[in-house]
């Protein structure tokens, strides 16, 4: 991203859903091309709902999405 990361604009996000009150929280899923689990830790420490490793699946999103409305 061109002036934040995955992990700044997630940490954003959630302090803007904090600051306004906000009712339901939006759902962040990372999707990187790292493979190291450090960075699933980071990523779920900044806010992120859910971790995907590329290459993107579409099969795997749909889980993800469903698994977290339940």
């Amino acid at each position: 991203m061109p002036v934040l990361n995955g992990v700044e604009a997630t940490q954003l996000i959630r302090s803007f859903e904090n600051e306004s009150g906000m009712q339901h929280r939006a759902l962040i899923v990372a999707l990187t091309a790292n493979e190291l689990s450090v960075n699933k830790e980071v990523c779920i420490k900044a806010g992120m709902d859910e971790f995907m490793q590329k290459p993107f699946q579409e099969n795997l999103l749909r889980e993800l999405i469903f698994r977290s409305f339940k």
